[in-house]
C-alpha cells in the first residue's frame, strides 16, 4: 500500500488505541514496504515511540523473530535477534533468539546496553503498574478459572460473536441458509466430527468434550446425515472417494 493510504486509513485507529492507554503492541508477521514488521524500525521506533510517544511493551508474534530468516532478511537466529531488537522489539515470543544471542550481541557492541536497559525498564514498569512486585500471583485464581472457562455465559457470547462475524463471499442461487426441504446432508471431511479441531490452537485448557461439532449440531436438528471422512488427516490425500460420492448422491445437500 502507499504511504498515503497507510497514513490516512491505517494509522488513525492504531494511534487512537495508543492514546487511549494501550499497554502492549504486537508486531505483525507480514512485511510493510518490503521490511518485516518484526524488524521494522520505522514502525516500532520512529512511529510508535518517537512520534506517538508509546511507553508500553512491544512483543513479537509467535515465532516471528526467527521467521526473519524465512523473510530472507536475517542470515541466522543471531542476526534475527539483532535486527528485531534494534528495530524496537522488546519481548520475543517462543523462538528464543534473544535468549540464545542477546547477551553475546551486547558484548560485541551490536546491541547497545542502554537500549537493553530501556527495554527491560518498559517491562518492569508494566509489572509495577499491575502490582506484581507486591503480589506476583495476583491474577492467579484457580476458582475463578473453573468458574469462568467454558461457562454458559461465555459460550453464549462466543456464539453470538461467531454468528455476527461470519462473512459469506458467494451464495449461488441463495443456497444458504438451507430451506426446510433439505432434510438429508452428506457431510464429507474429518473436521466435521473433530471436537479438538473445533477448539482451535489457542483454546488452552477448555474441556473439548463439551464442544458441539458440526456433525452433532446437524444431528440435534433432526437432519439425516451421510458421513464420510473423505481424506486422510495426516497426509491430506483423498480416501474413501466412492463412499463420499455415494453419500453425496443420496443427500439433498453436501457440506465438504
Amino acid at each position: 500500500m502507499s504511504i498515503g493510504q497507510f497514513a490516512n486509513y491505517y494509522m488513525p485507529p492504531y494511534e487512537a488505541a495508543i492514546k487511549s492507554g494501550a499497554a502492549s503492541i504486537m508486531s505483525a508477521f507480514n512485511d510493510f514496504n518490503s521490511v518485516p514488521c518484526t524488524s521494522n524500525k520505522l514502525l516500532l521506533t520512529d512511529l510508535l515511540r518517537n512520534r506517538w510517544g508509546f511507553k508500553g511493551i512491544v512483543i513479537s508474534d509467535y515465532n516471528s523473530v526467527e521467521e526473519l530468516i524465512n523473510h530472507r532478511i536475517a542470515k541466522d537466529k543471531k542476526d534475527a535477534a539483532k535486527l528485531a531488537f534494534n528495530a524496537g522489539l522488546n519481548i520475543e515470543m517462543v523462538s528464543q533468539c534473544y535468549l540464545r544471542h542477546l547477551k553475546e550481541l551486547v558484548k560485541e557492541g551490536k546491541v547497545l546496553e542502554k537500549d537493553l536497559n530501556q527495554a527491560v525498564r518498559y517491562i518492569l514498569e508494566k509489572k509495577y503498574e499491575l502490582g506484581l512486585f507486591q503480589d506476583p500471583y495476583r491474577f492467579y485464581d484457580e476458582n475463578r478459572s473453573k468458574r469462568i472457562i467454558n461457562s454458559l455465559k461465555i459460550r453464549e457470547t462466543s456464539r453470538k460473536m461467531a454468528e455476527r462475524s461470519i462473512v459469506l463471499l458467494k451464495n449461488d442461487n441463495h443456497i444458504l441458509p438451507f430451506n426446510n426441504e433439505v432434510r438429508s446432508i452428506a457431510l464429507i471431511g474429518h473436521l466435521a466430527k473433530s471436537q479438538s479441531d473445533m477448539a482451535g490452537a489457542w483454546a488452552g485448557n477448555v474441556n473439548r468434550s463439551k464442544i458441539v461439532t458440526l456433525y452433532e449440531a446437524l444431528r440435534n436438528n433432526n437432519i439425516n446425515i451421510f458421513y464420510s471422512e473423505g481424506y486422510d488427516k495426516k497426509t491430506g490425500k483423498i480416501t474413501q472417494l466412492q463412499t463420499s460420492l455415494q453419500a453425496a448422491q443420496k443427500a439433498d445437500a453436501v457440506i465438504v
